[in-house]
């Protein structure tokens, strides 16, 4: 099969779904949220290809896989940002208190 019959048989939908499968998982990596939504076309563009080409296990596959980009979708937190670490300067030690860290000569 061509290029040209591939693109007329599945509607470009397997181009789409390698494409933006790709894009998707680029995204996730560089922590970008639109990066869900790109898998999920591409995985709803595989399952209706499975479909016009009678692969019903890609089928499931995808279906589980849609299920799978919406949940990470909904439990995806962005990243703390970095927290201010505080300075113990020698000053701030209390006199008397012994430091159970430091070596005792």
């Amino acid at each position: 099969m061509t290029i040209v019959e591939s693109l007329a048989t599945y509607y470009g939908l397997d181009w789409a779904a390698f494409l933006l499968g790709t894009a998707g998982l680029y995204l996730v990596g560089e922590q970008k949220r639109i990066g869900f939504l790109c898998t999920f076309v591409a995985l709803i563009s595989a399952a209706i290809v499975a479909v016009i080409s009678g692969q019903y296990g890609f089928l499931a596959g995808n279906i589980l896989q849609s299920v799978l980009a919406v949940r990470a979708f909904v439990r995806w937190k962005q990243p703390l940002s970095p927290q201010p670490v505080e300075v113990v300067s020698a000053q701030s030690v209390t006199p008397g208190v012994v430091d159970p860290m430091s070596p005792q000569t």
